[in-house]
């Protein structure tokens, strides 16, 4: 079994940095207030299931990472 290094709330902020954040157009990326909306969505999940906060691969992981996603990966 491959284990992530990094734990599931960097690997979703990351996707949403790539995804709402890192857009040309500034009619389409994410604002202040949405940034920050999410933050709070991630500390909230956190301080529900700590494990979400933890390295490893844990249930309800989108996947494994592989290397390409900007964490490291070990077997």
């Amino acid at each position: 079994m491959k284990q992530s290094s990094c734990p599931p709330y960097l690997r979703d902020f990351i996707d949403f940095i790539q995804t709402d954040i890192l857009i040309i157009d500034p009619t389409k990326r994410a604002t202040s207030p949405r940034v920050s909306s999410f933050l709070g969505e991630l500390n909230d999940r956190c301080q529900a299931d700590p494990a979400y906060c933890e390295y490893g691969e844990e249930p309800g992981d989108k996947g494994v990472i592989n290397q390409d996603d900007g964490c490291q990966v070990s077997n």
